[in-house]
């Protein structure tokens, strides 16, 4: 599946101050689960986030956590010029 166009640019766009937030809550999220069925009702609110299809819920607190780790990581990648992986 190719990578939606806005993709290859979050981390400079991240730097920039201008991020996807549903973008970094699902990539927190998969540090926790690799393949979530989820959706994000509004991403300045985790709790409307919502768990499908037999995914586990995850508390807020943990995705709290691997949100600064994500965002830490969109930094570091900003800074250096490269590019996220899928």
């Amino acid at each position: 599946m190719a990578n939606p166009s806005w993709y290859s640019a979050i981390p400079q766009a991240y730097l920039n101050g201008k991020h996807e937030k549903s973008y970094i809550i699902g990539q927190a999220i998969m540090k926790i689960n690799p393949t979530p069925s989820i959706s994000i009702g509004n991403p300045d609110d985790l709790n409307t986030i919502t768990f499908h299809e037999g995914t586990d819920p995850i508390p807020v607190a943990d995705i709290e956590a691997q949100i600064a780790v994500v965002e830490a990581e969109l930094q570091a990648e900003a800074a250096a010029g490269t590019q996220r992986e899928k």
